[in-house]
């Protein structure tokens, strides 16, 4: 398919230092969601998830471009004799590439690892699980003697599974199974797995072993054959959710994840000692990206968390979790993020909005998060107290495997709809003089441009490019009403007195 630049225009603001930022998005015939990504070995990047076919049918879908975005190549993935698949998770691997997720059948999910080469090539597949259950792989490592390790989910009645409990799978080099277990009390969820010393692993996640009704993060660890080496709970006064986790040099450990009551959710990081012991623990309030997708630490030793919501946030703290500064986009999922060499950091995910359908994004930001449709919002900031617990898992195993043939179909190049570039510049005008607040954003029809600088004028653009609204100022407030143009993502060029301010926004 060829690729057609359906929209682009230059975008110039004013930071601290010179950094070249830009966005890509890609869009597919069907609607896509991808939900991993990572480096890949050629230091390019490489993402999955899924793609929906106008039958309904779904099927795992990856997509893999060089280090500024270009795509290099695009494949769905379709299992015989199944209802479809889709992705989850996908690791690097010496000379390919390792994909977990659900395959679905008629009756039943499995869980499937699918083995590729650097081209997209199939090596080998298999599958795993229960014909009496449910189970789907999320989290796919490669292990010490060449094999791998899945985390996923089961669900059932049988093999010792009563309600949903973490599912681990040890294979060997070509996915061969060597074991597996299931642990669970009245409901558990894996988020990650590492490796960890002395061939074991720690699993983090969500549990309602106390109280089905509120969830409690939990972590545990397993020796190299899965038997138990200890379960620890931390719980609030809401349910608490544990994603992510980054291992620190000293020893000491960072934890993301999400706090939530049913109406309302908050990302939060959560500092732990060598033993997993809290230190401390930060919420960030007050945003609408309250979901937390990931977390790395910075090259300054702080943080870097990235939530979702009615688009993405990131947000940078120092070492002590305080916030630094944080910047929000709108209709982007991030599911991962990276700092590059250059203290810039690069956001891969998807998009979706009204006009466009979704597609998958390529953001490349300045060292203070600018990109060219970036905004700024103030969370607010809160210690909250984590009670620490420990507990026991029913232990159970599933043994089933078979061998699945997927086939994979090129998929050719999607259509580049998006393609901006930012050159940041050094200017002697202090930054708070260029802050440019946009509100309410979303919006149902007036939106408000507001700076300690002079508006000159403003130029908003659909999707595709065409000019909605034109129009000269010399205030340092302007609010427009949107109501006759149709809901979707628009972009905006605002002339200042000194430079020029870009960003987006949504109209619902």
């Amino acid at each position: 398919m060829k690729i057609i630049i359906a929209f682009c225009f230059l975008c110039i603001s004013v930071a601290a230092s010179a950094q070249v930022t830009f966005q890509r998005n890609f869009r597919n015939s069907s609607p896509i969601y991808l939900w991993t990504a990572t480096k890949s070995g050629d230091n390019g990047y490489i993402y999955a998830g899924q793609r929906w076919l106008a039958t309904g049918v779904v099927n795992t879908y990856v997509v893999k471009t060089d280090s500024l975005g270009n795509q290099q190549w695009s494949k769905i993935f379709e299992p015989s004799g199944q209802f479809g698949s889709w992705a989850y998770d996908i690791l690097p691997t010496h000379g390919g590439y390792a994909i977990t997720g659900a395959s679905n059948g008629s009756n039943n999910t499995w869980v499937f690892l699918l083995k590729i080469d650097d081209t997209g090539r199939i090596e080998w597949s298999k599958e795993y699980g229960s014909s009496m259950g449910t189970a789907w792989g999320k989290r796919v490592r490669q292990t010490g003697d060449g094999g791998f390790i899945i985390l996923g989910d089961a669900v059932g009645g049988s093999n010792g599974i009563s309600n949903n409990g973490v599912y681990l799978i040890k294979t060997d080099s070509i996915g061969n199974i060597e074991w597996s277990r299931t642990y669970n009390t009245l409901g558990e969820w894996g988020s990650f797995i590492e490796n960890t010393a002395n061939h074991s692993y720690l699993i983090g996640g969500y549990s309602l072993y106390a109280n089905p009704s509120l969830a409690r993060g939990f972590l545990m660890s397993v020796d190299s054959v899965g038997n138990l080496n200890w379960a620890k709970s931390y719980s609030n006064n809401i349910s608490l959710s544990i994603g992510r986790h980054v291992k620190l040099a000293d020893g000491t450990h960072i934890f993301g994840g999400t706090l939530g009551n049913g109406n309302t959710y908050a990302p939060f990081i959560l500092k732990m000692d060598s033993l997993y012991n809290p230190i401390w623990a930060k919420q960030y309030n007050n945003t609408p990206h309250d979901v937390f997708n990931a977390l790395i630490e910075a090259n300054d030793f702080g943080y870097v968390l990235i939530a979702s919501g009615t688009g993405t946030m990131v947000l940078k703290t120092d070492s002590m979790g305080t916030i630094q500064w944080v910047k929000s986009t709108v209709g982007d999922y991030a599911v991962y993020v990276k700092q590059l060499a250059d203290t810039g950091y690069i956001l891969l995910g998807y998009s979706s909005d009204s006009l466009s359908g979704t597609s998958f994004s390529f953001i490349k930001t300045d060292s203070l998060g600018n990109s060219c449709f970036s905004s700024i919002i103030t969370p607010t900031v809160m210690n909250f107290p984590i009670t620490v617990d420990t507990f026991s898992f029913n232990i159970g195993s599933i043994d089933s495997m078979r061998t699945v043939t997927f086939t994979a179909t090129s998929n050719g190049y999607d259509t580049l709809i998006c393609s901006q570039q930012l050159s940041t510049i050094i200017a002697s005008t202090p930054e708070s003089q260029n802050v440019l607040s946009v509100f309410p954003n979303p919006t149902n029809s007036i939106i408000t441009f507001q700076t300690k600088n002079t508006i000159r004028s403003i130029e908003v653009y659909d999707m595709i490019g065409r000019i909605v609204l034109r129009k000269n100022h010399n205030f340092g407030s302007l609010s427009i009403d949107l109501q006759n143009e149709p809901k979707g993502i628009y972009f905006y060029k605002i002339q200042l007195g000194d430079g020029i301010q870009t960003g987006r926004f949504l109209l619902q």
